[in-house]
């Protein structure tokens, strides 16, 4: 039996003749506050390692290269982050939140509602990252498997509070951040408002919206 879990791993595997009939077709998506995932991904890509991840593909920072000796500041990460939106943008004639400015993001910083676009996939489970143990084992006792998944929490591995990495922004930042990853706040009902707050009001636009 193969289990597919993603859309090219369908493709690829479950189009054989010799294996359509036994495959089983499993759809899940875990989404997350994306502050934290941006937190989480920085520590992880452009932190972890003396941020090899970052200088090796180039990633969120095109100048940035094997040859640096220092690694991004989340200040640094961040504004490559939106310039890349911002590029893509003005190319497409999107605005900040559409698909179109965002998609060509590494994946580990992509908004989660066009990464996964979850209004048009029928998933077998959605689930938050916070509970990621508790829904990785309802699907292992769905598919009848004789296992048990162990899950350490990882979540903001230096122990640094949310709001000093958020601290470090401009107000204007926050602002673009917070347009960047609206429909992550609408679709998952996560707070807009960033780590520490943000002087300017944003509009909530309701999330049938996103979903019709």
């Amino acid at each position: 039996t193969c289990f597919c879990l993603l859309p090219r791993a369908i493709i690829h595997l479950c189009s054989r003749p010799n294996i359509v009939r036994l495959c089983i077709i499993l759809l899940f998506f875990v989404y997350r506050n994306p502050y934290e995932r941006l937190v989480s991904a920085f520590q992880d890509k452009a932190v972890h390692a003396e941020g090899l991840y970052s200088k090796r593909f180039h990633s969120p920072c095109k100048w940035l290269t094997l040859n640096h000796t220092l690694s991004l500041t989340f200040s640094q990460f961040i504004d490559c982050i939106i310039e890349n939106v911002e590029a893509h943008q003005q190319e497409r004639s999107g605005g900040l939140s559409s698909r179109q400015a965002t998609i060509w993001l590494d994946m580990h910083w992509t908004p989660q509602s066009h990464l996964a676009v979850p209004c048009r996939v029928d998933y077998n489970l959605i689930g938050k990252h916070d509970r990621f143990s508790k829904n990785s084992q309802f699907m292992i006792e769905r598919l009848k498997l004789n296992a048990r998944l162990t899950w350490q929490n990882h979540k903001n591995k230096l122990n640094i509070p949310l709001d000093y990495w958020f601290a470090t922004l401009s107000v204007v930042q926050k602002l673009k951040l917070n347009a960047i990853y609206k429909y992550d706040f609408l679709l998952f009902g996560f707070d807009p408002s960033p780590p520490g707050g943000m002087r300017a009001a944003q509009e909530i636009v309701t999330k049938r919206w996103f979903c019709s």
